[in-house]
């Protein structure tokens, strides 16, 4: 069997199909991300100790207050939210 060589407007046809195709089927494909898991409280608790100045003292403790204030008020223990409460704390505390 003879083949000819495909001109570009069927060599571009072509890799439509082909691209719908792989498309379609990567559609196809329930593909979930995993949910992401929280921190446990004690880590939340740790980052909040190691974000602390060195000169403060009682880590552990201040930790344990700044987590449950973030608790208690339903905001989310997320980096942003620890920085900006140690920033205000350390600033009001001065």
């Amino acid at each position: 069997m003879i083949t000819k060589p495909l001109n570009a407007a069927s060599r571009s046809l072509a890799w439509l199909a082909v691209s719908a195709a792989a498309l379609l089927a990567g559609c196809a494909i329930d593909q979930r991300l995993p949910e992401p898991v929280p921190p446990r409280p004690e880590e939340v608790r740790a980052l909040i100790a190691n974000l602390m100045p060195a000169s403060v003292g009682d880590r552990a403790g201040w930790a344990t207050d700044v987590y449950a204030a973030l608790t208690s008020l339903g905001i989310p223990a997320s980096l942003p939210n620890i920085c900006a409460v140690l920033a205000i704390t350390e600033q009001e505390s001065s």
